[in-house]
């Protein structure tokens, strides 16, 4: 890994007010910005090894009478041939993952390949007859600027990569202005200023490149977590609201949550003119289970009564322990004569069930009051008259039903 590239990282990490995180926990984000950063160079080489034929093919189509054929040619299938050769090497940078081996020895290869290629493209400016011509020669310096110039998009994230390139392409004019003479000292320290200009710009706009690459990491990462927390936050929500609405020994529905059921269904049954019944049950002669066998026997039959009255229901009807041994069962879309035949064989169901408790088994009954809701009719006066019919089932002996 590039030391510069930590250093950096790492700055810009421990000033970020996103950031909480340490600079010795910050190492993970590393592997993946250097990833990007070569996918980002091999995106961008492909695309300059695929579009570069315009500008020598220009350059070559401007020098057709000027530089003899066969060298124009060997010059334009030269540069092809490097640019093939990176092409091939960016397809496979940008192809990179983090545990792609053996990147070193391929980034390197980069480097010298676009220095070879600089300095090809560079050598336009000693072909015969082009220095000769003070515009001609101004004419493909110029374009050769232009190159250096689009490089700084093309290899920013790679200094290295860019130095190649834009020192072979300088080189050339250098050694005709200081060893062959060809080149005007005007055009040789203009494209020496040119290379230290893009060398800063280069740099420059790489920073910004990995700034912008890292501060998509630490989003992308700062979005995951708030999504985690907000889902944790959703299934605790979850969880408090089952909480306050669930009867922790019985898993029915408790007082409150049964009352607001009973709200919404009556309210729906306002709106449709559809019947539902609210039963009531209490379990016959609990306080003496209490008593006599303690009350950890007391909480097995509570537990065995909800079980038996929620087998008995269907999935749009709800259980409720109302309170003590007394349950409510609210039955939608159900007719007075239907609810009492259901809460009979409920009443039988309990009744066959045995209990086991510490000592033997147990078995339970309970006394069933049923009431239809009318139209008109609050719930108040529902859970009343069918709290009536409890007492009647009481008052007849119990182990009955009334309604």
């Amino acid at each position: 890994m590039d030391a510069r590239l930590m250093n950096y990282v790492q700055r810009l990490l421990q000033t970020d007010p996103l950031t909480t995180e340490k600079t010795a926990d910050l190492d993970h984000y590393l592997p993946a910005i250097a990833r990007d950063l070569d996918r980002v160079l091999g995106r961008r080489m492909l695309m300059a090894a695929s579009t570069s034929f315009l500008g020598y093919g220009l350059q070559a189509w401007l020098l057709r009478d000027v530089v003899p054929g066969p060298i124009l040619l060997a010059w334009v299938l030269t540069l092809a041939a490097i640019e093939s050769l990176n092409g091939t090497m960016a397809w496979r940078l940008q192809r990179r993952t983090i545990r792609t081996p053996g990147l070193a020895p391929l980034k390197l290869a980069v480097r010298c390949n676009l220095l070879l290629l600089g300095g090809a493209w560079g050598t336009v400016l000693l072909l015969p007859h082009v220095a000769a011509d003070p515009v001609t020669m101004l004419l493909h310096g110029m374009g050769l600027a232009l190159a250096m110039v689009l490089g700084i998009y093309n290899l920013s994230t790679d200094r290295w990569s860019y130095a190649a390139l834009s020192g072979g392409l300088v080189l050339p004019g250098v050694l005709g202005w200081l060893c062959l003479d060809s080149i005007p000292r005007e055009i040789g320290v203009c494209g020496l200023t040119l290379f230290l200009l893009c060398q800063f710009y280069a740099a420059t706009t790489g920073r910004l490149v990995r700034s912008i690459l890292l501060s998509n990491r630490i989003s992308k990462d700062v979005a995951r977590q708030l999504a985690d927390s907000n889902q944790r936050l959703e299934q605790l929500s979850h969880q408090l609201k089952l909480a306050a609405s669930i009867d922790p020994l019985t898993t029915c529905l408790n007082r409150r949550a049964m009352m607001r059921e009973l709200e919404r269904e009556a309210a729906r049954v306002r709106r449709n003119a559809t019947p539902f019944c609210v039963v009531f049950l209490d379990l016959d002669h609990f306080k003496a289970v209490n008593d006599q066998h303690g009350h950890a026997a007391g909480d097995a039959v509570l537990k065995m009564a909800a079980e038996v009255f929620k087998g008995q229901l269907r999935a749009t009807d709800m259980a409720g322990r109302w309170g003590g041994e007394e349950f409510v069962l609210m039955l939608a879309a159900t007719s007075l004569s239907a609810a009492v035949a259901k809460a009979e064989g409920i009443r039988v169901a309990l009744a066959d069930t045995p209990i086991p408790v510490e000592g033997g088994l147990l078995r339970i009954t309970t006394s069933v009051g049923v009431a239809a809701f009318r139209p008109g009719q609050t719930l108040e006066a529902l859970i009343a008259q069918a709290d009536a019919r409890l007492y009647d089932a009481k008052a007849a002996g119990r182990n009955c039903v009334r309604s």
